[in-house]
């Protein structure tokens, strides 16, 4: 049998490639003191307040007593009430929790649309350089395992979503496979005659090309378990 994608894992691929080209809203609270914490949330909420983002979960209606409770509980704490600092903690993660969420939440709503994220308070990602079509495949190895299997290892693309390989042979053979990692495992293949296969990639922008053909057969005697046998190294 040939270890492939289905259909719902390439189009999965696709989108997640395509994802990690949108910008996003991003929260870092890392390192700032507690009392910055606070501003910086603050702010937050009363970006978060416009109409437009009322979906984001959850609501500022929410988290805005969280934030007033955390502050009169930092007061405390300022003033040398330790007794104040486990109440101040635990109020100081609820905030944190919550306000990550609505990043989250913001994120989920706007799909990348850049004029959705403007104004939401957050921080933005960097807009990541766009991605082309992937480069040329190439055949790197194949390991004969035996009984008309091998696995194929391929050169790894930049922002490639999957890999598709395609093996041909005499009497219309015609085997195509995909998957993510640069790396195929196909069995139920011919023995002792010549065979070849090639590689692409292909991301959300389209295909790469196709790699030269490679020529390959595999062993009538090859032992269970593999010989290597590089095709192109």
């Amino acid at each position: 049998m040939v270890q492939a994608l289905t259909n719902r894992q390439r189009t999965t691929a696709i989108k997640n490639n395509k994802m990690s080209q949108q910008q996003k809203a991003v929260i870092s609270l890392t390192n700032l003191a507690v009392g910055n914490q606070i501003t910086k949330c603050k702010l937050i909420e009363e970006a978060l307040s416009q109409t437009q983002y009322n979906q984001v979960t959850p609501t500022p209606a929410e988290v805005l007593p969280i934030i007033a409770a955390l502050e009169s509980a930092q007061a405390k704490c300022d003033l040398r009430n330790y007794e104040w600092i486990p109440v101040r903690n635990d109020l100081l993660k609820q905030m944190q929790v919550a306000v990550r969420k609505q990043c989250n939440s913001v994120n989920t709503i706007a799909n990348g649309d850049p004029n959705y994220l403007a104004f939401c308070g957050f921080g933005l990602s960097k807009i990541p350089a766009p991605h082309q079509e992937p480069e040329q495949g190439a055949v790197k190895k194949m390991v004969d395992k035996g009984q008309g299997t091998a696995i194929f290892t391929m050169k790894t693309l930049k922002f490639c979503s999957f890999y598709e390989l395609q093996i041909e042979g005499a009497g219309n053979l015609n085997i195509s496979v995909s998957a993510t990692v640069a790396k195929f495992k196909v069995a139920e293949m011919p023995m002792g005659v010549i065979l070849k296969a090639r590689v692409r990639g292909v991301n959300n922008k389209g295909v790469g090309l196709w790699s030269p053909w490679v020529d390959f057969s595999l062993s009538l005697t090859a032992p269970i378990g593999g010989v290597g046998d590089s095709t192109n190294d």
